[in-house]
């Protein structure tokens, strides 16, 4: 029985551990290229009660289910080893829809649709405001132990097949 007790208060202990890394979002930056495409476009970084977030809006000038998206993640770490954590290329209508394999990018996309206030879906609509309010990585949908480093996030959105904008964010682990 003893055990028993020593093995579930283990087991509290270990599932109560809070996170001890912060993901810290350095910088984001948001450049639109097809201005027949994209009517307004902006991003910014938000630090509020020690957390750094991301906010944005993105209002088009046509309706489209043809978005096709580029995104790749590099993190560094602090021994400078570079390693990709993911690259994606693809139909974002077909993206939004489906489970990725991958459980990171998974995550993303689940606290991007939480935090903002459109349906991401196809199709994306003219003149709607899909707005992103201080959206941030929670430490704990991620393993217990991320190294520290910095990374680098670029997206590239074509919207039928042409170049429309690119967003841009740099952060970093800590401990």
């Amino acid at each position: 029985m003893f055990v028993y007790f020593c093995f579930f208060l283990l087991i509290g202990a270990v599932s109560t551990e809070k996170c001890k890394f912060q993901i810290i979002f350095d910088s984001v930056s948001c450049k639109k290229y097809a201005p027949e495409l994209v009517e307004d476009m902006n991003c910014w970084k938000v630090h509020l009660n020690n957390r750094s977030s991301l906010s944005g809006n993105l209002i088009l000038k046509v309706n489209t289910s043809q978005i096709y998206v580029t995104s790749k993640m590099d993190f560094w770490k602090t021994d400078n080893t570079k390693v990709r954590l993911y690259n994606l290329r693809g139909d974002a209508c077909a993206f939004l829809s489906n489970i990725q394999k991958n459980r990171f990018v998974n995550t993303l996309v689940r606290t991007i649709k939480e935090y903002s206030n459109g349906i991401f879906r196809c199709p994306f609509n003219a003149g709607f405001n899909y707005t992103l309010n201080r959206w941030y990585i929670n430490e704990k949908d991620l393993p217990s132990y991320v190294p520290e480093g910095t990374f680098q996030t670029t997206t590239e959105y074509k919207i039928e097949k042409k170049k429309a904008f690119r967003i841009l964010v740099r952060g970093r682990v800590e401990y």
